[in-house]
C-alpha cells in the first residue's frame, strides 16, 4: 500500500504546486527571465537561412559521411582542384550534413535557433552567477543578443559562439565549483574541430587565471586548465597547425580586402553602431558605480573591443563578454523591497502571445511551396534551368552562389566558392576582370576552357550586358537573379 500511495502523494504535490503557481501568476521578474531566452530562439526561426557559407559546408559533410575520410584537397572547383585544403571546420560540416540528412532546411533552421538560445541561456546563467537578480541579467543578456544578432548566421562560427558561451558560465562558476573548470580543456578539443575561433577559449582561462592571482583566491587551476587546453586543441587531424590557420585568416589580403566582416567596424553600418553604442553603455554602467573597476576585468574589456574594433566579427565575441564583466561589477546586493509581480494575467498574457508567435514562425510552416523560401543566396529557378544546360562541367560563377552551386549542383565545378583562402590571387584577379567584364575578360573564359557562365544581376550587371552582345554566346535562361550563357559554336 506504502508504493501505490507515495505516487499518488508526489502527483498531488506536483498538482497543488501548479494551482498555487498559477493562482499567484507569473511574476514580472520570471517574464524578463523567458524573455531573455525565448526572444533570440523566436527571432532566429524567422530570417532565411544564408547558403554562402553553409551550402559548401553540408556538401563537404555529405562526402565525409559517405566516403569515411576527412576531406583535406579541393574537390569542388576547376581553378583549384586537389590544392591542399587545411579542413579545421571539418566538424561542423559532418553535423550540418547529419542535421541536413535528417530534416533539411527546416531542421537546419530550428537549429539555428535552439543554438542562439543556448548562447544567450549560458550569457544569462554567468550574469546571474555574477549575483545579478534575474531581471538585471536578463536585461544584460538582451543587451547582448541586439549587439551580436548580426552574427547569428548558420555557419561554423555560431556552433564557435556558443561553445565560446559555455566556456564563459564554466569561468564564472569557477568560484564555487572550481572542478567545473576542468571541462574546458573538452570543450576546446570540440571546438578546435568546428572553428577557428577556439583560442579564445585558452585566452578566456589565462585572463581568469589573472583574475584569480588579482584577488588572492586560493588557486582554482585556471593557469593549469589554460596549459590543458592548449594541449587539447591540438588533438585534431591537422595538429598544431590549426593555429597557423587561425591566426593566419585575418591577416590574409585576400580575405580582409574581399570580406566586409574582416574589416573593421563603422558607426554608418548598423552593427558598428551596435558595436560603439554598446562599449559606451558600458564605460557608463561601470563608471556609475563609483568604485574602482579590477585591472583583470578591465584588461578582458579592452582585449575584446580591440578584437571588435579588428573587424566585424569581432564584435560577436565582445557581445558576448562584456554582458559578463559587466555582471560581476554591478552592485548585486539584494533588494529590501519585495519584488515586483506586475499585472499577473498581463505577464501570462505575454508569455502565451510570444510562445503563439514561436509556434506560428516555425520553418515547416514555409515549405509548402518549397524550401526555397527559407533560403538566402539560393537562385532556385536558375538553378534548375542550369541544371537542362549540356555540356562542359565547368561553369564561372558568381563567389556568392559558389557554396549553394557546390551542393545542389555537385557534377557541375565552380569557378571560385566562399573559401577565399583556398584560391591563389591569380584566381581572384581573373574573377574579378571577368565579373567587371574588363577587357580581357574573353580571353581569361578561353583561357579556363569555360564554356557556360552564370552571373549575378546584382554583382555582375556588367558581364551580363556585355555577354548579351559578344559574338560566340547566346541566353540560356535568365530572371531577376541572374542569367546563363553558354559558348556556341561559330560558322
Amino acid at each position: 500500500m506504502n508504493d501505490l500511495a507515495t505516487p499518488v502523494k508526489a502527483h498531488r504535490k506536483i498538482r497543488l504546486g501548479l494551482k498555487e503557481t498559477l493562482a499567484r501568476g507569473l511574476s514580472l521578474e520570471t517574464v524578463w527571465v523567458f524573455m531573455a531566452i525565448a526572444l533570440p530562439i523566436i527571432a532566429l526561426l524567422g530570417p532565411k537561412l544564408s547558403t554562402i557559407d553553409l551550402a559548401y559546408q553540408i556538401r563537404a559533410g555529405q562526402i565525409m559521411l559517405d566516403s569515411h575520410r576527412l576531406l583535406t584537397k579541393d574537390v569542388f572547383t576547376f581553378t583549384a582542384a586537389g590544392t591542399p585544403w587545411l579542413n579545421q571546420q571539418w566538424g561542423a560540416q559532418v553535423i550540418f550534413a547529419a542535421v541536413f540528412r535528417a530534416g533539411g532546411w527546416p531542421l537546419l533552421t530550428s537549429m539555428r535557433a535552439l543554438l542562439a538560445g543556448c548562447i544567450y541561456s549560458f550569457v544569462f546563467l554567468a550574469c546571474r552567477s555574477c549575483g545579478l537578480s534575474p531581471k538585471k541579467a536578463a536585461i544584460l543578456t538582451l543587451g547582448s543578443f541586439a549587439v551580436s544578432f548580426g552574427g547569428l548566421i548558420l555557419r561554423p562560427q555560431l556552433l564557435g559562439l556558443t561553445l565560446f558561451a559555455l566556456v564563459l558560465w564554466l569561468l564564472v562558476k569557477r568560484v564555487e565549483h572550481p572542478s567545473w573548470t576542468w571541462a574546458i580543456p573538452f570543450v576546446v578539443f570540440v571546438w578546435a574541430n568546428v572553428h577557428g575561433s577556439f583560442f579564445l577559449g585558452p585566452l578566456l582561462l589565462g585572463l581568469a587565471y589573472l583574475e584569480d592571482r588579482y584577488e588572492r583566491r586560493p588557486s582554482r587551476g585556471a593557469g593549469i586548465v589554460a596549459l590543458v587546453s592548449i594541449l587539447a586543441a591540438n588533438l585534431n587531424p591537422f595538429g598544431y597547425r590549426v593555429w597557423l590557420y587561425a591566426l593566419g585568416i585575418p591577416r590574409n589580403p585576400v580575405i580582409a580586402n574581399t570580406i566586409v566582416e574582416w574589416r573593421p567596424p563603422s558607426v554608418r553600418s548598423v552593427l558598428g553602431f551596435l558595436f560603439f553604442l554598446s562599449a559606451a553603455a558600458v564605460y557608463t554602467l561601470l563608471a556609475r558605480q563609483g568604485r574602482r573597476v579590477p585591472w583583470p576585468s578591465l584588461l578582458t574589456l579592452v582585449i575584446f573591443f580591440f578584437i571588435g574594433l579588428f573587424a566585424v566579427r569581432g564584435i560577436f565575441w565582445w557581445a558576448l563578454v562584456a554582458p559578463v564583466v559587466v555582471a560581476s561589477q554591478l552592485d548585486s546586493s539584494p533588494a529590501s523591497s519585495p519584488a515586483n509581480r506586475g499585472l499577473p494575467a498581463l505577464n501570462w498574457a505575454l508569455v502565451l502571445i510570444v510562445v503563439m508567435i514561436g509556434a506560428a514562425s516555425l520553418p515547416w510552416w514555409r515549405t509548402a511551396r518549397g524550401d526555397g523560401r527559407l533560403l538566402d543566396h539560393a537562385p532556385v529557378a536558375l538553378t534548375e534551368a542550369l541544371r537542362g544546360v549540356p555540356g562542359e562541367e565547368r561553369m564561372f560563377n558568381p563567389q556568392i552562389w559558389g557554396s549553394w552551386f557546390e551542393l545542389a549542383l555537385p557534377e557541375r565545378k565552380a569557378f571560385v566558392d566562399p573559401r577565399i583562402e583556398v584560391f591563389s590571387e591569380s584566381i581572384w584577379h581573373d574573377y574579378d576582370a571577368v565579373s567587371a567584364a574588363s577587357t580581357s575578360w574573353q580571353s581569361i573564359l578561353d583561357r579556363w576552357s569555360i564554356q557556360v557562365v552564370v552571373a549575378s544581376w546584382r554583382q555582375q550587371r556588367q558581364l551580363i550586358g556585355a555577354l548579351h552582345n559578344a559574338h560566340g554566346w547566346r541566353l540560356i535562361y535568365e530572371d531577376r537573379d541572374g542569367a546563363i550563357f553558354s559558348r556556341f559554336a561559330s560558322g
